[in-house]
C-alpha cells in the first residue's frame, strides 16, 4: 500500500479496482473510489450490489483496531451515510490486505 496516491484494489476475480490511499499520522487509512460498485461488492463479498449513478464517488476511513466505515456520494452530496462497516478483521482481509 503507497503512503498516498492512486494504488489499485486487487479482487479475488483478478480485478484491478483503482483506489486513492492515505495515510494520516494517527494510522488512519482514507480511501476514496470512483468505481463504487464493484469495490463494494468486493469489500461485502457480494452483498451489496447494483448500478450506482456516474458520479457516485465511494469514501471511507479505516482504524486501527476499530475497523472501517464507508460512505457513497454524489456531486449534491451525502447517498448514503455509512453505507458499510467493516471489524477490524474484515478491514484487513478485504481491503488493506488486498491494496498494492
Amino acid at each position: 500500500m503507497t503512503d498516498a496516491g492512486i494504488t489499485h484494489l486487487h479482487t479475488r476475480s483478478g480485478t484491478r479496482i483503482p483506489v486513492r490511499v492515505e495515510t494520516s499520522r494517527e494510522g488512519k487509512t482514507l480511501v476514496e473510489c470512483h468505481e463504487p460498485g464493484p469495490f463494494l461488492e468486493h469489500i461485502t463479498e457480494g452483498r451489496v450490489r447494483g448500478p450506482l449513478g456516474p458520479d457516485t464517488i465511494l469514501r471511507g476511513v479505516v482504524i486501527p483496531l476499530e475497523g472501517a466505515t464507508f460512505t457513497l456520494f454524489d456531486q449534491f452530496g451525502v447517498v448514503a451515510d455509512e453505507i458499510v462497516r467493516l471489524n477490524d478483521e474484515e478491514a484487513h482481509q478485504r481491503l488493506l490486505d488486498a491494496l498494492w
